[in-house]
């Protein structure tokens, strides 16, 4: 039998997509062409786990994503803070040169 031929990891899979199929046997054991409908509940299979996969590392990017957002904000807020501290920001400065005009 050729799926005696099959690779052990290949024949795993095949087995489970076969067994899975198994599931919806009400909707075609009337039908005349059961491995037509096996073969395509089969690739309906593997389309829904693809899906599943897609949506996971969808999610993955979007959080890898936030995740350099936020580290990106959080450096320039430091520098923000650092520049507060060292009296380098330019709000500051004004600040300091109308308060020596004033009393100048």
């Amino acid at each position: 039998h050729w799926r005696n031929q099959l690779p052990e990891d290949v024949s795993g899979e095949l087995n489970s997509l076969v067994s899975t199929t198994q599931k919806y046997r009400e909707s075609y054991k009337d039908t005349l062409h059961v491995r037509e409908a096996q073969l395509w509940l089969a690739l309906a299979e593997i389309s829904m786990r693809l899906r599943a996969i897609e949506e996971k590392l969808g999610l993955v990017e979007r959080k890898q994503h936030q995740t350099h957002v936020k580290g990106i904000i959080g450096v320039k807020s430091r520098q923000a803070a650092s520049d507060l501290q060292n009296k380098k920001h330019p709000t500051i400065e004004v600040f300091r040169r109308l308060k020596k005009n004033s009393h100048g």
